[in-house]
């Protein structure tokens, strides 16, 4: 996926995007510099939540969005959670 983001960032000629594959707690980033950072089907999967948020927050400039999206697995019925893994 990053190498096809890449393609279409290339494509369209834009400057100011980046798509690197990462963990939440790589510290290549800067403080303060990105205007979003995403967290896709990210945050139950880490083992400390708390710690990545923080870290999302601190790579964000003033005013940024933080935009994620993840499945409340715990809420979910235990079939959906059993049909998970499969798709």
């Amino acid at each position: 996926m990053i190498a096809i983001a890449n393609e279409r960032l290339a494509a369209a000629r834009f400057a100011n995007a980046d798509f690197v594959a990462a963990t939440s707690t790589d510290r290549r980033f800067a403080a303060g510099r990105y205007d979003a950072v995403l967290a896709m089907n990210l945050l139950h999967l880490v083992p400390d939540i708390d710690a990545t948020l923080a870290r999302a927050r601190e790579m964000l400039s003033p005013g940024g969005l933080f935009i994620s999206k993840t499945p409340c697995l715990g809420e979910m019925s235990p079939f959906l959670r059993l049909a998970i893994p499969v798709m």
